[in-house]
């Protein structure tokens, strides 16, 4: 042969697998790792999401109160309730009045 012994060629390529063996392992584990803390990130992420579609429901409902409260006020408003309430109260004075008028007049008799 030529001077190099058959067992140091097939030494350096058994090195040269395991090293292959070794860089392709830690490649894998790094894209592991990767996609990992890509997992990690979308559920903050829609964690998040969650926490504020939460607040924003309860401010959306706080709002619906309020305006059917506001609703409410107008039609009760425009439908006269405030106004008949003033117009009860003329009427009882009204009829105050004429019961006073009648009693000092059957008192005057």
């Amino acid at each position: 042969m030529c001077g190099i012994p058959v067992y140091i060629i097939v030494i350096a390529l058994v090195l040269c697998i395991i090293m292959f063996y070794i860089s392709a392992y830690n490649k894998l584990r790094r894209l592991s790792v990767k996609v990992e803390e890509g997992s990690a990130g979308i559920d903050v992420a829609l964690e998040k999401r969650y926490d504020m579609l939460s607040e924003e429901i309860e401010a959306v409902k706080k709002f619906l109160q309020h305006e059917y409260d506001t609703y409410l006020a107008v039609t009760s408003v425009r439908a006269g309730k405030d106004l008949e309430e003033e117009t009860l109260q003329q009427k009882k004075m009204l009829s105050e009045e004429a019961l006073k008028t009648i009693d000092d007049t059957i008192k005057a008799q």
